[in-house]
């Protein structure tokens, strides 16, 4: 059961934001199930932050593997821009909004944030 699923959600951010605990936003590959945490872009402190972990679902699970291959995800443009409206509203109601990319195989996060960084400051 994920505190995040529908009926936990509500609550768990709740208690996040009365003891003042900033929630971080993941987004990570979604299967049918609740084995990865789905993107909920909520705010509970005044720092809002974003992990983002690529969206490899071929490998995500996988045993064995080298643990950057998890990662091995770039973003694509419109999947960057899908997240600008989360990214403005968390602009409007903290102080500081921190976006990390944890996609670091061959190079990608540096790509992603450098892309998203130019789609932020066209739209927020």
């Amino acid at each position: 059961m994920s505190a995040l699923n529908d009926n936990n959600r509500e609550i768990t951010i709740h208690r996040l934001s009365k003891h003042n605990i900033t929630y971080i936003t993941a987004d990570e590959p979604q299967y049918n199930d609740e084995s990865t945490v789905r993107f909920c872009p909520d705010v509970t402190t005044d720092i809002a932050y974003y992990r983002l972990h690529g969206r490899n679902k071929e490998n995500w699970h996988k045993k064995g593997i080298e643990t950057s291959l998890r990662y091995a995800y770039e973003y694509s443009n419109e999947e960057l821009k899908g997240f600008i409206p989360s990214i403005q509203k968390s602009n409007k109601v903290s102080k500081v909004v921190f976006i990390m990319f944890n996609n670091c195989h061959k190079g990608f996060a540096v790509r992603n944030a450098m892309t998203l960084q130019g789609l932020v400051k066209y739209f927020v």
